[in-house]
């Protein structure tokens, strides 16, 4: 151990040195707070601007729900006036249908009636030849 002044001396020199380490650790201390600080206060302005991109996309997202629905709504009436659309197709369907059938049995009408008048016509002419060539025969035309 140093007595004296030497040991004074030297206890002074250390304590110099500590006053200037720990004036130096303050210093960077400080420095570090600072810089703590300052990213800290770049979080709270990134918090914010998140928050309000988060209230803005909340707003987006409220519009295009009601856009959806909008949507929805007009695909529904749409597809309602094509099931309106499609109703009367087939009912014009079954109205060409019972008019065809109409059709058909007047064909087969004016077929018979064609037919029999033929054969009424065939008939009369077979009656009306018979009587010619009986009336032939009696008055010895052949």
């Amino acid at each position: 151990m140093l007595s004296g002044i030497g040991a004074n001396a030297r206890y002074a020199k250390d304590r110099n040195l500590m006053y200037a380490i720990a004036k130096e650790h303050a210093s960077v201390l400080e420095d570090r707070v600072a810089k703590i600080e300052s990213d800290v206060s770049f979080l709270r302005a990134d918090m914010q601007e998140l928050k309000t991109d988060q209230r803005e996309n909340r707003r987006e997202l409220k519009g295009l729900a009601g856009e959806l629905s909008d949507f929805k709504t007009e695909v529904a009436k749409r597809f309602g006036a094509v099931d309106l659309s499609i109703e009367s197709v087939k009912i014009s369907i079954e109205s060409l249908k019972i008019s065809i059938e109409s059709v058909k049995i007047s064909i087969e009408r004016t077929k018979l009636w064609v037919v029999v008048s033929g054969l009424s016509a065939i008939v009369t002419l077979v009656g009306v030849v018979g009587t010619l060539v009986a009336v032939g025969h009696a008055l010895k035309w052949f």
